[in-house]
């Protein structure tokens, strides 16, 4: 793992520049079985680093500011508000923007719209990349760059990059459907992605958990949404 600081080590994730922008039918519901294999894959491991906590779960405790830097134009605030007040229901974190001035303390997140494609050596081609950094297993810091791509692109990383920067550090393959997955186009998060982050803050879990301790629970209560019926239009009821 590329370490940044001595006492909190950095995750990154990016999303891959040749994601195709086509649109995509709408799906049913993954099974419960291949929600479960989902979870255990973004959770549990990183996109970019990260192995030495590798089978444990990271997420946040406490409030959290988000600040938005560089150059944007106003639809793309509206998305990143949008998407906040989602995470903020689904896992019932407080998670507020962070006033343009005035404030004593740094911001827990900043989304930053960058001006130029690229800026680090992790993956400069990619239209957006997050760090993680991480104390206990336990989310202190965000830093989320979106670069300057069509704005379909964009939207898909305001999505995907504000989920994945609660604690679910990875792409996967298995859902074809899911914001998870770079060869997705969507611009927002599935019921089923939604599912995600409802079972990261499950007060079942906590932060530092190892997936063989884990996975049990996360199956149980992926079962008990599932039992409320889940549609292919909707969450579980």
């Amino acid at each position: 793992m590329r370490t940044l600081g001595l006492f909190a080590a950095p995750l990154l994730f990016s999303l891959a520049a040749a994601a195709p922008l086509h649109a995509q039918s709408r799906s049913a519901w993954p099974s419960s079985d291949m929600l479960a294999r989902q979870f255990e894959r973004i959770a549990f491991s990183s996109e970019f680093g990260g192995q030495y906590r590798l089978g444990r779960l990271i997420r946040w405790q406490g409030a959290i500011r988000v600040r938005l830097a560089g150059h944007y134009p106003d639809r793309f605030k509206v998305e990143v508000e949008r998407q906040l007040a989602e995470l903020r229901a689904l896992s019932g974190l407080s998670i507020e923007l962070a006033q343009a001035s005035g404030e004593a303390a740094p911001p827990q997140m900043t989304v930053e719209f960058s001006t130029s494609r690229g800026g680090t050596t992790f993956d400069p081609e990619a239209p957006c990349r997050t760090l993680i950094w991480e104390t206990n297993y336990v989310i202190r810091r965000v830093q989320i760059y979106i670069t300057p791509y069509p704005d379909e692109l964009r939207r898909h990383c305001i999505a995907e990059e504000l989920t994945q920067a609660l604690g679910l550090a990875d792409d996967s393959s298995l859902v074809r459907d899911s914001i998870f997955n770079d060869a997705s186009s969507r611009q927002r998060i599935l019921p089923w992605d939604a599912l995600m982050v409802r079972v990261l803050y499950d007060s079942r879990l906590r932060a530092g958990m190892h997936k063989t301790e884990a996975m049990p629970i996360v199956r149980r209560i992926i079962a008990e949404y599932m039992s409320r019926g889940a549609t292919s239009s909707g969450r579980p009821r």
